[in-house]
């Protein structure tokens, strides 16, 4: 049987076109597209604000490190000129007994 052209050019596109979706896989509808974005966009809000914890950590855990570490350094420098004063006391004390018992 013998189609009328205006059908049988529409049954050709009609079979191309099924051949072309065969290659791209399964037909993805506008709201199948929209439901994907709003999974993204869900994926990467939950993605930002668990940065911005993380982010929000670290700093407060920098802050905090630092803080500690200078008053340990304070502690530090204070016990050492304690130290050396005592170191000098000690010397010099040794140093007047030798004198002493030169003498």
């Amino acid at each position: 049987p013998v189609l009328p052209s205006h059908l049988s050019f529409k049954l050709s596109y009609y079979n191309e076109y099924k051949s072309y979706l065969s290659m791209t896989g399964p037909v993805v509808t506008v709201k199948d597209q929209i439901q994907e974005d709003w999974d993204n966009r869900e994926l990467i809000q939950v993605m930002t604000t668990s940065i911005m914890r993380i982010s929000h950590f670290l700093n407060n855990f920098d802050m905090s490190a630092r803080s500690k570490l200078a008053k340990l350094n304070e502690k530090l420098t204070s016990l050492e000129r304690k130290v050396e004063y005592l170191e000098a006391r000690v010397s010099g004390e040794d140093l007047n007994r030798t004198t002493q018992s030169e003498a």
